[in-house]
């Protein structure tokens, strides 16, 4: 009962008719961060050692019976880890300078495209690279809009499900 009261029932939650048998290392590792992440912030448990030592256990028997790969959990001996933070305005600014100032003209869009993307949505590497070509809408407009929708693989990690963000090059 311990099991389902720390940490199966945010284990579920997040891993809802998702095809576990497939995931990659880093994408359990991302499902582990956002359930101790949620642990963390929403339901203010700020010591997630424990949480994290379960959910590793857990994890080890399953790679043993079922083939998981390895998972490398990242949380200090007391329960902490580093977490992303947002970045000030003027910080944003000025690596959106630096991409276009010192990347190569053929690619300095596209950088600061992908970071505009990451920094505006909170998406991760992977929900990132699996954008395709039909998800810009508007291509022939003034302004064309990057329409960010569920996929299927991380529809429960995206912040945003609907959102169009323009491309607003600076």
């Amino acid at each position: 009962m311990k099991y389902i009261k720390t940490i199966g029932y945010e284990w579920l939650y997040f891993t809802k008719a998702q095809p576990l048998d497939i995931w990659s290392e880093e994408e359990f590792e991302e499902l582990y961060e956002d359930i101790l992440e949620y642990k963390a912030v929403v339901r203010n448990n700020t010591d997630i050692g424990y949480s994290a030592n379960l959910l590793k256990s857990m994890h080890n028997f399953a790679k043993s019976k079922y083939n998981l790969p390895s998972v490398n959990f990242q949380h200090a001996k007391n329960g902490r880890r580093v977490r992303a933070e947002l970045i000030s305005p003027q910080a944003y600014q000025a690596i959106i300078t630096q991409i276009l100032g010192s990347v190569d003209i053929l690619e300095r869009e596209m950088f600061a495209l992908l970071f505009i993307l990451v920094y505006r949505t909170g998406m991760r590497k992977k929900e990132l690279l699996g954008l395709k070509y039909n998800d810009i809408e508007g291509l022939k407009a003034a302004t064309p809009s990057v329409v960010i929708s569920p996929i299927a693989i991380v529809q429960l990690r995206l912040k945003v499900v609907f959102a169009a963000f323009p491309y607003l090059p600076s």
